[in-house]
């Protein structure tokens, strides 16, 4: 029932967790969906749910990934972030959009060839994604590769994105 909580609406999942973690308190399949409903609702956890999740949620996927999302969006931590997404992409290696948050995580960084990387993961895995397009434009850009970045921002644009093709506009001739 969690789960699909968690599908519909996000608030209603963490307080549903919250529920069933008080009547059944050493679940580890219920932490960790409590865990994913809190990063989704943007619950704050406290020290102990965070101390306990990293223990309990090391080897699970999708719960690594919430990890890693909680602490870039609530804590604003982006190397421990880091840490929980790449353990995830570990597991789970053909996650577009784990691969597309980490490599923002790495443009913001100026980790310029890893943003790289990720982002030609993603687009291998979705050809069709635009947002992907238009950030590894802007990724090539900021290395100086104007005629690299006109190709991806020209792929974003026929794609349907506006960012994309202000880009073009702006900087390719």
């Amino acid at each position: 029932m969690a789960n699909l909580l968690i599908r519909t609406n996000h608030k209603k999942a963490y307080v549903h967790c919250e529920q069933l973690l008080k009547a059944h308190p050493y679940s580890t399949h219920i932490f960790k969906t409590y865990i994913q409903a809190a990063v989704l609702s943007h619950n704050i956890l406290n020290n102990s749910e965070l101390n306990i999740a990293r223990i309990i949620c090391e080897t699970d996927a999708e719960s690594l990934a919430a990890l890693g999302e909680y602490y870039l969006r609530q804590e604003e931590d982006a190397m421990t972030a880091l840490k929980y997404l790449s353990a995830a992409i570990a597991l789970e290696p053909a996650k577009s959009n784990w691969l597309f948050l980490r490599a923002e995580i790495y443009k913001n960084g100026q980790s310029l060839k890893l943003a790289e990387r990720d982002l030609t993961q993603v687009i291998d895995h979705e050809p069709k994604n635009k947002d992907a397009y238009t950030m590894l434009g802007n990724v090539k850009y900021e290395m100086g590769d104007l005629i690299n970045a006109c190709a991806a921002w020209r792929m974003g644009a026929t794609l349907g994105s506006d960012e994309s093709q202000k880009r073009l506009v702006k900087n390719c001739k």
